[in-house]
């Protein structure tokens, strides 16, 4: 994959040193180039007292403040997601304003050391991040904290050696590598933490000689827990609590929602246009860290009424052909097909109604909704309209009164803030897609073809190769769907 550095996230960085922000990228240095290629979390601590400049800085630049779900979130930490134009990826950024760690996923300690950490910074990556025996004291205090019973144990059965996580011991091969013990030592003293160095040292040396073992680590876990005590937010009985109903919170997998804003639009398109592989990378992409629902707005195929109805309409039509020649029983059947027909597409417009208003509603949620198709008029004049209403030429005074109770459910659907319509040549679409008529697929085709920016839609070219296509259709959600 790409490594190419994300050009926004500099943006951002250099703007808080021209503005005097302080700030440093505080942990997990060693993989610092993957993160600034969106492969990773970006983790900045910045200097309290200009959080509102922070967050300003953050929104010119086009990032979204999002929530993490409530049990895993921190005071002084915020959640900000951003995009970078040239490759379509997302970027996260942990914004700390102080220095909270602990367990996995439950981060119970507050270590005093932000300003500490600001002096004597360098740069690598063109970020500032703290001296590396600085960010060894912190690296260790944080594997005491994060490492658990069961991963120790699982670790300790394949040897000492592995007695910690692959990426924690590359992290510590890494800061080791650069370490000055002479300046650790003294760097310990200035941080006023109430630990000696001699406990740092042993890890070292233990680590070193791969003499890490189950009861050292165990031992060493409640001894710093003794020692940083006074730091913790929790008492004991909510740690405890926490420490149990975080599995149960692990196991759903939730996901950030959006804060103050709705993100909330249709992908539009022939058959054979790309919608339902388009659709299944945009949830993709935004569910990096977004929680995302998608709504299908189609024929509901795979829906046990609509199968059941269209099931007896074929039974119907079946018998029909069998007895055209007995014209009581032909009759017959015609009523009963017209009469399911007529509940069957009543059924489809009011199960459309309610799949909007439920993405309006998740949306309001703060739930980033992707619809995959949606019953726009500029459809309604096909043979067979694309997703709108099928009763708009029934004969009959009471066929006519369904067809309005049809059209007056769909003319209350209220379009998303962004549609984005696919265009393709019909030529095109019959390459991608040839189980269908070609004058129905052209029929289609030319009626999303007609439709313009002029409308109000996003018009795609999606005549063009896949990658372009899905990048465009990135770049549109980022800078125009949101409310």
């Amino acid at each position: 994959m790409d490594k190419k550095k994300l050009i926004k996230c500099h943006e951002v960085f250099d703007r808080f040193k021209n503005e005097g922000v302080d700030y440093c990228h505080f942990k997990s240095n060693h993989h610092l180039t993957e993160a600034l290629a969106g492969l990773t979390d970006l983790d900045i601590l910045a200097d309290v007292e200009r959080a509102s400049s922070c967050e300003q800085i953050l929104q010119e630049a086009g990032f979204k403040k999002v929530l993490s779900p409530g049990w895993s979130r921190y005071p002084g930490v915020e959640d900000w997601v951003g995009f970078d134009r040239d490759t379509g990826r997302l970027v996260h950024i942990h914004l700390h304003f102080r220095l909270i760690i602990g367990e996995k996923n439950i981060k119970s300690i507050h270590l005093p050391l932000e300003k500490w950490l600001f002096n004597d910074l360098r740069e690598q990556s063109g970020l500032a991040v703290p001296a590396y025996e600085k960010e060894l004291i912190i690296l260790i205090i944080r594997i005491m904290y994060k490492t658990g019973i069961k991963d120790i144990a699982r670790r300790i059965l394949k040897g000492p050696q592995n007695s910690l996580p692959k990426n924690i011991r590359n992290e510590l091969d890494w800061l080791l590598a650069n370490n000055d013990e002479e300046k650790c030592e003294k760097e310990l003293e200035t941080s006023n933490l109430p630990l000696e160095y001699s406990f740092f040292a042993d890890f070292i040396k233990r680590y070193r000689s791969k003499k890490i073992s189950l009861f050292y680590l165990w031992r060493s876990k409640v001894l710093l827990a003794g020692k940083l005590k006074k730091y913790r937010y929790y008492s004991f009985i909510v740690l405890t609590w926490k420490r149990i109903t975080r599995y149960y919170h692990l196991i759903r997998k939730e996901k950030k929602i959006l804060e103050n804003e709705k993100l909330y639009f249709a992908l539009i398109g022939a058959d054979g246009s790309g919608k339902s592989t388009l659709v299944k990378d945009l949830k993709k992409w935004l569910g990096w860290k977004l929680k995302v629902k998608v709504i299908y707005l189609g024929i509901p195929k795979k829906d046990l009424l609509f199968t059941i109805l269209k099931y007896h309409m074929l039974i119907l039509k079946s018998l029909a052909n069998r007895f055209k020649s007995i014209w009581g029983v032909k009759h017959l059947t015609d009523f009963f097909y017209r009469f399911i027909n007529t509940g069957l597409w009543l059924y489809v417009a009011r199960k459309r109604v309610m799949l909007v208003k439920k993405a309006e509603k998740l949306s309001e949620k703060g739930i980033a909704v992707i619809a995959e198709r949606f019953p726009l008029k500029e459809f309604w004049g096909m043979t067979v309209p694309m997703d709108g209403p099928r009763l708009n030429n029934s004969s009959g005074s009471i066929s006519q009164w369904f067809s309005s109770i049809e059209a007056k459910l769909y003319n209350g659907l209220k379009k998303p803030e962004q549609v984005i319509v696919l265009q393709v040549e019909p030529e095109e679409l019959r390459k991608r897609k040839s189980d269908l008529s070609f004058k129905m697929q052209s029929e289609k085709a030319s009626f999303v073809n007609k439709i313009s920016e002029a409308s109000g839609y996003s018009i795609i070219d999606a005549n063009r190769s896949y990658e372009l296509v899905l990048l465009d259709i990135k770049r549109i959600i980022w800078e125009k769907a949101w409310v």
